[in-house]
């Protein structure tokens, strides 16, 4: 993001559970995530200009407007939604950090 100044976030569903560590807890630099995505038997989609989720609740794309911000060992930034393209109209199958804590994940 830093680099191009946009970027895309992806709304998790809750199958998605099992790839928490995988999308939020390792570096690309370390794990070859769109691999080890697919061998956990999800399919990729591109959007964008970024491999997604193929079953995403939604996607946005970001661009960046504010500076970046460090706090702790990350950045914080200020982004407008350019574009977003929702797939589901059931929230409860939105991936919330509340089912996240219940399954153990947090």
């Amino acid at each position: 993001m830093k680099a191009r100044r946009r970027g895309v976030l992806q709304v998790l569903r809750q199958r998605h559970a099992p790839l928490f560590h995988l999308l939020g807890k390792t570096s690309a630099r370390d794990v070859d995530k769109h691999a080890a995505i697919v061998q956990a038997g999800f399919r990729l989609k591109d959007r964008y200009g970024v491999m997604t989720l193929e079953d995403s609740a939604s996607v946005m794309e970001l661009e960046v407007v504010s500076d970046f911000m460090p706090c702790g060992d990350h950045d914080v930034v200020i982004c407008r939604v350019t574009q977003y393209e929702n797939f589901t109209e059931d929230a409860q199958d939105v991936l919330y950090t509340s089912a996240l804590r219940a399954a153990g994940y947090m």
